[in-house]
């Protein structure tokens, strides 16, 4: 989407960089950031302690970007602590649910334990993934059914 990460944080209702407060360090992945990667970029700037990385079809390889298929992430497995995603895998969940299964299942085992997604627009991944539950409530907010957890 190339967008600026303060997008993202108000779609999301201040949640993401509350939750990345949190954190002493971690990985976060961007699913379908655009070529440019620049929430990515900005993930970093701000939050210094997080190595942030955008997979996207259209994207260039550098460090903070790699093009992939989001239904075959080129992501070592339980190694990312946060996936964010914004109008790049609901568009497969709507589209071609098929697809969007598989995605759900990369997501699963890319996550750490407990690990988080930021999915917008909002999606219910119960008929998808057994691996990721609803977070109703977090940091006292209503996600609006936008977070999961990996179970």
């Amino acid at each position: 989407t190339n967008s600026p990460f303060s997008h993202y944080d108000a779609i999301f209702y201040g949640l993401l960089s509350r939750h990345f407060k949190t954190l002493e360090s971690g990985k976060v992945l961007d699913i379908g950031g655009g070529y440019k990667s620049v929430a990515a970029q900005e993930m970093m700037a701000q939050f210094p302690y997080l190595t942030a990385i955008n997979i996207d079809l259209f994207a260039e390889n550098t460090q903070f970007s790699r093009r992939g298929n989001a239904a075959n992430l080129p992501i070592e497995s339980a190694s990312i602590d946060v996936i964010v995603s914004v109008n790049c895998v609901s568009r497969f969940l709507f589209s071609l649910p098929s697809e969007g299964k598989v995605i759900a299942e990369e997501m699963v085992r890319i996550l750490k334990p407990r690990g988080f997604t930021f999915l917008f627009p909002a999606f219910d991944l119960k008929p998808v993934s057994n691996g990721l539950e609803a977070v109703v409530q977090l940091y006292g907010k209503n996600t609006y059914a936008s977070v999961y957890r990996k179970v």
